[in-house]
Parts: C-alpha cells; structure tokens; sequence
C-alpha cells in the first residue's frame, strides 16, 4: 500500500531532518510514536524504505493509514515486545524519549529490534532553559517543551549529558550525535547500537561529534521485501 499522492509530504521539523539524514537508501525502519506519518512518509518517499510506524493516538494512526503508510495502534512502552530481535535496520524514536514512562526500557529496546536506534530528544541542559529556571524560578517553556509543567506529556526530561551517561551504562554505543555540546544545544539527536565494548568507547556530548559509521543498505533482496516484515 503506497503513500496517496493526494498527502504530499509535510515539511520535516529541524530534529527529523537531522534523523532523515542518517537513514540510508532503501532500509527497513521502525518509527516509534509516528504521530501523523510525517518523518515515515518523507522516508518511504524520498529514501526509499521498507517503513512501518507504532503510535499510541488513534487518530494520528487513522492519518497514516489515510496516507497509504504501514502503522499500527501501539505503545512504545509495552509493545515494542511484540518485534523480534534485528526485524530492523533503525529504530527511530524521535521527540518521543521524555514522554515514556521507562526511558531505560524503550532505549534497549530499540537496540533489540533494530541494528541502529536513532533518537532526539529535548535537551534541558540547554543554557536558554537553565537561565529562565535561574531567573524565573519557574519551570521553562521554550519551543521544544511547550507546556506548562502541570499539563505537560513529558514526564522524563534529562540532558545530553545524562542520555550518554544512561547509555555507558548499559553497554549502548552512541556512534554519532548531532551536537557536541551540552550547553549551546536546545535539543539532542543521537545514533546508538548494542555493544559489549568498553563503556569508556561512548563519547560525551561535550567531546568532539564522532562521525557515524558508513553504513550501505543490504543488497540482500529477500531481507529488504516488506513480506519479511
């Protein structure tokens, strides 16, 4: 089932447009909390993946199927279960990660069903947040975190610096990240795989960006048939 022309492509948001770079050519991905199919759809039609989407909003999933594209009704925090192991070759999470209610879980869970797990996130490390908190004393709001902190869906804020931490860990590689400063950055997008390597291999937000690994999509045809998935 293919994307109807009659929904063309919605502009990406500054974070999914770094996430879309990242995706080869032609690959099987995962986008979990899809919302309306934006990123899955720029992906499907100008990358060429095998794309399938998770959502918890049953009208955001009513718009993807709407668009021709391959999503079910789902919540991260429970049914990524449900995949089994390297069914993917990325796993994208995006602005999605302080809105689960067991961060940890959904991280080695995207590890678990795909090669790669890419994420972005709000960063509260950010010096415009942590200035409004000094001079305000109250819970900031910015364009990444709109809401009020009383009726807000993001329940697990951190920083850069807490995300690479979490992820040395737990033996969870970051082999790329879009920025390298914990301060300057008013969010966070990262590149993560399973490794057993030593924790000190995970380089910090404050180190230099560490280019990701040449990555090609597999020329094994049978791995790439949507039947597979």
């Amino acid at each position: 089932m293919r994307r109807l022309s009659a929904y063309p492509t919605q502009p990406l948001r500054t974070d999914l447009k770094i996430i879309a770079s990242l995706i080869p050519q032609g690959c099987r991905v995962l986008d979990i909390g899809c919302g309306d199919g934006t990123l899955l759809s720029y992906l499907e039609e100008h990358h060429h993946v095998h794309g399938h989407g998770i959502e918890l909003n049953g009208d955001n999933v009513a718009l993807c199927l709407e668009k021709g594209l391959h999503v079910c009704q789902g919540d991260a925090d429970t049914d990524l279960a449900m995949y089994p192991a390297r069914l993917f070759d990325y796993a994208i999470l995006g602005h999605t990660l302080q809105a689960t209610h067991n961060p940890l879980h959904i991280v080695k869970e995207l590890v678990r069903v795909a090669r790669f797990g890419v994420i972005s996130f709000p960063n509260f490390g950010y010096w415009r947040l942590r200035l409004s908190l000094l001079v305000t004393g109250r819970m900031p709001q910015t364009d990444a975190l709109p809401h009020p902190w009383h009726d807000t869906p993001n329940i697990h804020l951190c920083t850069g610096k807490d995300f690479t931490d979490l992820c040395r860990q737990n033996k969870i590689r970051i082999t790329h990240t879009h920025t390298n400063h914990n301060l300057m950055s008013q969010f966070t997008v990262c590149m993560i795989e399973r490794t057993t390597s030593s924790p000190a291999q995970t380089p910090h937000p404050d180190d230099e960006t560490h280019a990701p690994p040449v990555m090609r999509a597999s020329t094994n045809d049978k791995a790439r048939s949507p039947k597979s998935l």
